[in-house]
This record gives C-alpha cells, structure tokens and sequence, in this order.
C-alpha cells in the first residue's frame, strides 16, 4: 500500500466503468463510491481526478460499440492499469454471483467486482499506429458486411433498381481496395505488427486480412502461451464433468 502526499496510505481499489455513448458510470471496490461522468475529454478528466486519491488495482471496462476507446486509451497513458474484458464473462460472472438484475450502476459494480475477484490481466498501451490499424481493420470490415447485403439484394432486383445496386457493390469494392492500401501503408510504419503479419501468411490457408485482423485484435500473440490465446479467443476446450459423466468439450 503506498503513501499519498500527506504520508497517509492510499486505499487499494477496484474500479468499474460501465460505458455508453452518452456517459460512463463508474464504481469503486471495497469502498461502495459510485459517481457518473459524460463520456467526453471533462469526464475522462474528471475520472482521473476522482481515482488519483486512491491506489488503483485495476480498472474493468468492456466492449462497447468503440464508446469505450478514448476513455480506455485515456486512462493507459495516464499509468492506470486497466482491463478490457470479454461481456459473455462478466454476464456468466455476474448470474453465478446472483447479480440477475441490470443497470448501468449495477453493470459498473459487477465490473468493478469482476476485477476484485478475477484479476484479470492489464491491457498494455497501444500505439497510435495500432489503434489506427484496429479502426482501419473494423471498418473494412463494416463495407465487406455492406458488400455481402447488397450482393444478397442483387439476386431477386431487376431493372433501375438492379443497376443502382451494381453501382453500390463496386463503389464498396474500391473503398475496400482503399482500406486495405491504407492498411499496408501503416503496416510499414511498425515492424514488429509486419513481422507478426508476415509470419502469420506463412501459415497455409492464413490471408492477408486475416493475418492483421488477428496482430491488431490480439495483442497478446507471441507473448502468451498458445493456450492463453485460445482461451482469450473463446476456442479453447472447457470441461464438462461431473461424477461418472465425461461431457463434451
């Protein structure tokens, strides 16, 4: 336990951050606080002032739509670990502790009681570089969803209509083409994601777009055990036994 500035020791603390477009709710372990900030530059700020008190063990946030970027990004360069957790487990966390109920109040509790209990491991600090790799990837991702529901359209229009839709399918297929040269421009720009990259092609039946989606998505790769990424990934084996019965994995 460390020493604030007047010599008295700081309280070790879990927080939670439940995050929308709008606002994010904040929830603080052992000590019950709980306040609410704009999702915004003032809001962040005001987080970082509330928390400085305190000895921060860890700070659980989950996905939200990318609302939850420039808080996480804000709160890593400011030297707070913090932990971007997968939602399914802190929902399966929060039935198997009887928290059945949801609000944004409640869901920042869980968090915060998800990081006391588990410990989850602490992100590290993403380069600028990176996390315009991850948007760049997410969005050619969005136009190759677009392409696919277009395509699917395609098959039963006809006339006017049909045209229009041609006209879409290759307008999409150029923005992905500009995606995916953008994407190689920043690759060059960070040798130890092209390595990673570049080993990954290696792998029969592994693409390009498979390859950096995997480097930017999982920054862990070649730092943790092969059995660590499956588990992060969600493709790992679980078992399911009980007594004489050999469930399935």
């Amino acid at each position: 336990m460390k020493e604030n500035k007047k010599g008295q020791e700081k309280i070790e603390v879990y927080v939670g951050i439940d995050v929308s477009k709008e606002k994010l709710d904040v929830s603080l372990l052992p000590t019950g606080e709980y306040f609410q900030v704009p999702n915004d530059e003032e809001g962040r700020k005001e987080i970082k002032e509330r928390l400085s008190p305190y000895l921060v063990r860890c700070i659980v946030l989950e996905p939200s739509g990318g609302y939850e970027r420039e808080v996480l990004s804000f709160l890593l360069l400011n030297g707070f670990p913090c932990s971007l957790v997968n939602a399914k487990s802190v929902r399966e966390f929060a039935r198997a502790t009887g928290k059945l109920a949801k609000t944004d109040k409640i869901d920042a509790f869980v968090l915060a009681w998800y990081g006391e209990a588990i410990k989850p491991k602490v992100a590290e600090v993403r380069g600028e570089i990176m996390q315009e790799l991850r948007e760049l990837v997410e969005r050619r991702g969005q136009l190759v969803k677009m392409k696919a529901s277009e395509e699917n359209r395609l098959r039963f229009a006809k006339g006017e209509v049909r045209e229009d839709i041609i006209a879409h399918i290759q307008w999409l297929e150029g923005r992905i083409r500009e995606i995916e040269r953008k994407i190689d421009e920043k690759l060059k720009l960070d040798e130890e994601a092209k390595g990673k990259v570049e080993l990954l092609e290696s792998v029969v039946g592994v693409g390009r777009m498979t390859a950096v989606t995997m480097v930017v998505k999982l920054p862990e790769l070649g730092k943790v055990s092969h059995k660590k990424i499956a588990s992060l990934v969600g493709v790992a084996p679980m078992s399911d036994d009980s007594g004489k019965r050999k469930g399935k994995r």
